[in-house]
């Protein structure tokens, strides 16, 4: 049984005003894929029918260039922060495992509140490994646009991460160390903060 199909892989994220959810959501640039299926599995590509921005938020498609973009900014929001910031932490200890990346994918998860796929998980580590930075420079280089309480947050996600069943060790509780720091959390306030949240 031959047919026409598309597939929408995400090639990039940023964020923008979506016009739906009328306030500033992170996105999902997919391309428009077509291509001749044989009992609908894609097998022939015959090109690409444009863009969408999806709003990882509400779901809804917008064409990618009638999609209103959001001003620029020398900060990212502090979702797409905490999102780099894990992505990055998931990377500095090496080729994420199978454990950690659906550690990964829970802590994504929490943080978006809502379900995030595997795919976007892949999508998300193939853009931090073509990044420059590691999670402490990214942190050092970023705090100044994100508020102690977006920090906070990023760091008990972190958390999370690092304590991963099976993958928790003294190097990534060093590199949560190391990056509480370069967000301005000193050691004591955080060891206060990560026993609250264990009471």
């Amino acid at each position: 049984m031959i047919g026409l199909s598309t597939t929408k892989p995400v090639i990039d994220t940023g964020s923008f005003d979506c016009p739906k959810c009328h306030q500033q959501r992170s996105y999902q640039r997919k391309l428009i894929k077509n291509w001749i299926s044989i009992y609908f599995i894609p097998i022939i590509p015959i090109g690409s029918s444009g863009e969408v921005l999806q709003c990882t938020k509400c779901k809804i498609e917008f064409p990618a260039k009638s999609a209103p973009q959001s001003q620029a900014s020398d900060s990212p929001t502090s979702e797409d922060f905490a999102e780099a910031l894990l992505v990055l932490v998931a990377l500095d200890r090496g080729t994420p495992n199978r454990k950690v990346v659906a550690k990964l994918q829970q802590v994504l998860s929490e943080l978006r509140e809502q379900p995030v796929s595997s795919e976007t998980v892949a999508a998300l580590i193939l853009q931090g490994q073509s990044t420059r930075y590691s999670a402490f420079e990214y942190a050092r280089t970023t705090r100044a646009g994100i508020s102690r309480e977006d920090r906070i947050r990023a760091v008990v996600l972190i958390d999370e991460l690092v304590r991963c069943p099976g993958e928790a060790h003294p190097a990534g509780l060093d590199l949560l160390d190391s990056i509480s720091k370069a967000l301005g959390i000193s050691s004591t306030a955080l060891n206060s903060l990560l026993g609250d949240l264990e009471t």
